[in-house]
């Protein structure tokens, strides 16, 4: 999540349709509910004995991105809520309370849940895109709302009350820290879901709250924003990732052609080169390009002789019940 210095929006002619005093005795039943759900979701997880596995992570709505690029985009918006360590889920929830509840105050509840829902579909895929992997936990939300309250807190004294003192600055300084953090390779963290959570927020509150001339631009903004966010799920050509899903695709439907050049390519593009060297060696196999398999599993070899090993008795297994089958 991150915050930036207080982006400067004409609100002359932005009042609000709620009184102060309807928003002060409105529940925040769904911000409850969000809170509740992060922090059961995470001691569910934890009660499991620790099993990091996609088979367990499935179970409770976080899938690995080839699920997604299946079919599965509800995963985007229940991964959200998904957190793995203690100090994840206790940071986010706060923030969530924090900034959560007078959100659902002045937005209602209604439209306030689908803000958070937009805010985590939008920011989930954009770190799918960015990264070519799923990312969890709710930063992304939470800097959604964070952008939505730094848009609108002059028109909005309850925002301006939950972003007082430093909270404002804490975002931004964390934003740029966990960027800085993540370039360094000191820890591995969603930017693309903060950024693009950060930016719905800010295009939402134009549209949403702020009632300016410029209410057609923000429009604009947010339909180009959630469009940009829908991209990753169809076409990644600069994910290793996405590169490999596709040429496994091509592979599992024989066009041995296609599976050969998109292994290559996820390869240059920095991904699993055991993985791909090892289903290389069997579409060369399958194709028949004799040379070309002894050629990459002499790559292999290289790069990982165990590797090479178990796909040279699985290929040699094979023919072996063909020929078995044949007598």
């Amino acid at each position: 999540m991150e915050p930036g210095s207080v982006v400067g929006f004409e609100t002359a002619n932005a009042p609000l349709a709620l009184s102060t005093g309807s928003q002060r005795s409105h529940v925040p039943i769904v911000t409850l509910l969000l809170c509740g759900a992060c922090s059961v979701l995470f001691v569910a997880i934890s009660a499991r004995g620790g099993q990091h596995s996609w088979e367990s992570f499935g179970a409770w709505g976080y899938l690995p991105a080839e699920r997604v690029w299946d079919g599965a985009y509800w995963s985007l918006v229940s991964s959200a809520f998904i957190h793995l360590a203690l100090w994840h889920v206790a940071f986010n929830v706060y923030w969530l309370w924090v900034l959560g509840a007078p959100a659902e105050r002045v937005l209602g509840s209604m439209s306030y849940l689908g803000f958070v829902l937009a805010a985590s579909f939008v920011s989930s895929s954009v770190q799918l895109g960015v990264s070519g992997s799923t990312g969890y936990g709710a930063s992304g939300v939470v800097y959604a709302l964070f952008g939505l309250m730094c848009a609108s807190r002059e028109s909005v004294p309850e925002f301006a009350r939950a972003l007082g003192g430093n909270t404002a600055l804490l975002f931004w300084g964390w934003l740029l820290g966990c960027i800085l953090a993540t370039r360094a390779g000191i820890a591995g963290v969603g930017n693309g879901a903060h950024v693009a959570g950060l930016l719905f927020g800010l295009v939402v509150a134009r549209l949403v709250i702020l009632k300016t001339v410029r209410r057609t631009l923000a429009l604009s903004g947010t339909a180009l924003l959630v469009a940009v966010s829908l991209v990753p799920l169809f076409w990644s050509p600069w994910s290793s990732t996405w590169v490999g899903y596709k040429a496994y695709r091509a592979h599992v439907a024989g066009d041995y052609d296609a599976a050969i050049a998109g292994y290559r390519r996820s390869i240059a593009l920095g991904g699993d080169g055991v993985w791909a060297l090892e289903n290389l060696a069997f579409a060369y196999r399958s194709a028949g390009a004799t040379k070309e398999y002894e050629a990459t599993i002499a790559e292999l070899r290289t790069a990982d002789a165990a590797a090479a090993a178990e796909v040279e008795a699985d290929i040699g297994e094979s023919r072996d019940d063909t020929q078995e089958k044949q007598q």
